[in-house]
């Protein structure tokens, strides 16, 4: 059996070295490979002036377009967890990444390796939706951008959708690198404001690339109907919630899934940690643990919100977010 070539370090260094030369040259990296490592390096390459990434969904009948903007304020990476949180969770993109999967081929061992075979007219359709899209964003770099067009093949037509971009905050922890989305950080405000004076809460969604430590917290859902809820305290109830993030994480091709938990402090009483509160962290540690997975704490206080995140046994950093700033 032949044994695939593996440069030396030396050859590595000076091809990392010319990879980020390249970067540093270009106006805008496109990224088509549709590869969550490819995508993650750019995400981290500081050389890269701006990133982009064009590719279609499973079935091949939408093309997706993520962008950051001029300033990398929301970085390629935060951009596609966002992506797949509006997959798994937006009524018109139901079926956008779980469709037409019966008829793929598959042509190698690997996880991306399916494939299905597409009329020359719809590549072509689509590719020059894409091609005309590149010369939009290189003209206007001011705003990050996450499009899809979803083409009919039975009548051609071509209908556009797009999501806001969250800004996002981000978090060096001893382990972890944490990206909180402020479309999550005003969900839970906006949660607590309603049920004030009692306390709130419930589950948060995200995703992670364990292989950069990375933690995207993208959304926080309500309590579920049967919590308990008073000025003094808040038990999470768990009535229809594991179907509905179930059917979050299937829709989002297994991407977005429970990160953690938040719940919220009355006005007047700090976003830190109680006794009750350490309870929760520690049922935390017990049960994710061993599954390998990071997870989070969230407190939701009047001025900011605090967060904890765990991860192989022990606890990576705690935070907070100024809701001033946001």
């Amino acid at each position: 059996m032949e044994v695939p070539h593996r440069p030396f370090p030396a050859q590595e260094a000076g091809l990392k070295a010319a990879i980020d030369e390249a970067l540093a040259e270009a106006d805008l990296t496109v990224d088509f490979s549709a590869s969550p490592a490819a995508l993650g390096y750019l995400a981290d390459a500081e050389p890269a002036a701006r990133v982009a990434s064009l590719f279609f969904n499973p079935d091949g009948c939408d093309l997706v377009l993520l962008a950051e903007d001029g300033n990398r304020s929301v970085r390629i990476d935060e951009i596609e967890a966002q992506y797949f949180l509006a997959a798994g969770t937006c009524r018109p993109l139901m079926r956008h990444l779980g469709s037409a999967r019966l008829d793929m081929l598959r042509y190698a061992n690997a996880c991306q390796d399916l494939t299905r075979p597409l009329p020359p007219w719809q590549v072509q359709t689509l590719s020059g939706i894409a091609a005309g899209q590149l010369a939009t964003i290189l003209s206007d770099a001011d705003r990050s951008r996450l499009h899809l067009w979803r083409l009919n093949p039975e009548n051609g037509l071509v209908l556009p959708f797009s999501v806001t971009v969250s800004q996002v905050s981000r978090h060096a922890l001893a382990d972890f690198r944490v990206s909180v989305s402020q479309n999550a950080v005003a969900a839970m405000r906006t949660l607590r404001e309603r049920a004030a004076p009692n306390e709130t809460g419930g589950v948060l969604l995200g995703s992670f690339d364990l292989s950069r430590s990375v933690l995207h917290v993208l959304d926080a859902l309500p309590a579920p109907p049967d919590s308990r809820q008073s000025p003094t305290y808040f038990e999470r109830g768990a009535k229809d919630l594991k179907p509905h993030v179930d059917a979050i994480h299937l829709r989002s091709a297994g991407t977005i899934q429970y990160v953690g938990e938040w719940h919220s402090h009355p006005k007047g009483v700090s976003a830190r940690p109680s006794g009750d509160d350490e309870g929760v962290f520690a049922y935390l540690q017990a049960h994710i643990e061993p599954t390998g997975s990071p997870y989070a704490m969230f407190i939701c206080g009047e001025v900011d919100t605090w967060f904890r995140v765990g991860w192989s046994g022990c606890i990576s950093g705690e935070g907070t977010i100024d809701h001033a700033a946001g």
